[in-house]
């Protein structure tokens, strides 16, 4: 496990994060593009919430598997969110420069506040949700994803439409 997972875990032991069963708390947030978005905005179709930061090196590694499962499974429904910690970061350039540099086509959510972290009780980065076609959360992954982890998790929210 990544060393800022642990250190951010150590920190909230007694906090349990989201966990399979829980329906996933409902948000509304605005977009790197300026679009006010909301997850239930999204009913009916699985969503993959990966929470992140420039500044986290998993978060970075993980990218390129997001942006593949996107690419491939969009149009069969596929939702991919990326939540920043906007409230962790230096600047919205670096967030642009990031986004750019690995060519993100799905949409990036501006967690101001992190009052969006809060509620999803996420406590080390990435922290990615998946979420069903019925807004029940079925997996949640702390640390970096593998394209094994990642690919077993969408098949398991893909399910029928």
């Amino acid at each position: 496990m990544p060393l800022e997972v642990v250190l951010l875990l150590a920190v909230a032991p007694s906090v349990r994060a989201q966990v399979p069963g829980d329906m996933a708390p409902d948000f509304r947030l605005e977009s790197l593009g300026g679009d006010t978005l909301r997850l239930s905005d999204f009913r009916g179709n699985p969503v993959l919430l990966n929470f992140w930061a420039t500044w986290c090196p998993g978060c970075r590694e993980e990218m390129s598997l997001l942006t593949e499962a996107w690419r491939e499974k969009h149009d069969s429904g596929l939702v991919v969110l990326g939540v920043d910690g906007r409230d962790q970061e230096k600047s919205l350039t670096d967030v642009r420069r990031l986004i750019a540099k690995y060519d993100v086509p799905y949409p990036i959510l501006l967690d101001e506040g992190g009052k969006v972290r809060r509620r999803y009780r996420v406590f080390g980065l990435p922290t990615t949700v998946f979420i069903d076609r019925g807004g029940t959360v079925r997996f949640v992954n702390i640390g970096p994803l593998t394209r094994a982890a990642l690919q077993q998790h969408v098949r398991e929210i893909m399910g029928r439409p």
